[in-house]
């Protein structure tokens, strides 16, 4: 099959199936997704995000798209923070 658009085929969805899972240690192939949600750990993020919101420690999204849009170029930008603390 080497060489042939058949086995590339065959290996791009190999990888691509590979990708989208992770092998538990039972062996048993799951997707990322199945994974039990933690809603403490949830809540605790949800509420700081909300505080950091309401405190106004924000990036604007066009300050968060200039840097994107730089990386991978010959000077890349520094990664944007928030004004206040």
């Amino acid at each position: 099959m080497e060489g042939t658009s058949e086995g590339a085929e065959r290996f791009e969805f190999s990888a691509l199936d590979s990708y989208r899972t992770i092998f538990m240690p039972e062996g048993e192939a799951k997707s990322v997704f199945d994974a039990e949600a933690d809603e403490a750990l949830q809540a605790r993020l949800d509420a700081e995000a909300e505080a950091d919101y309401a405190a106004g420690r924000t990036v604007p999204h066009a300050k968060v798209a200039e840097w994107l849009k730089s990386w991978g170029t010959p000077n890349p930008i520094v990664r944007p923070a928030s004004k206040l603390p």
